[in-house]
């Protein structure tokens, strides 16, 4: 948590201090609420978007950048947004996997 208001250049010193040379590229980013959750009788809708940075660990450069919006309708709050942060999860990791 005492990285979550620095930029990506303080985020990249702190952790190059830590790891040296022995890592190619750091990912670094956020899920947040892109709008409140919106509950009914019927259940839970939940939006989050992702914004996912992709840093070279040789010169803090960056290698890719993505933002990523998803919605998941549950039952209630709790189990929409662990639904919406599984689903989220799976589509920013592949962005990155083939994205770099």
């Amino acid at each position: 948590t005492s990285y979550l208001k620095k930029t990506n250049d303080e985020i990249y010193a702190a952790c190059k201090d830590i790891v040296g040379n022995a890592a190619n590229f750091m990912i670094i980013g956020t899920f947040q609420y892109s709008e409140p959750a919106v509950e009914n009788e019927n259940g839970a809708t939940v939006t989050l978007t992702a914004d996912i940075t992709c840093l070279s660990m040789k010169d803090g450069s960056t290698l890719y950048k993505t933002t990523i919006t998803d919605s998941a309708t549950d039952k209630n709050k709790w189990s929409a947004e662990q639904k919406c942060r599984s689903n989220l999860a799976e589509k920013v990791a592949d962005a990155v996997i083939y994205g770099m």
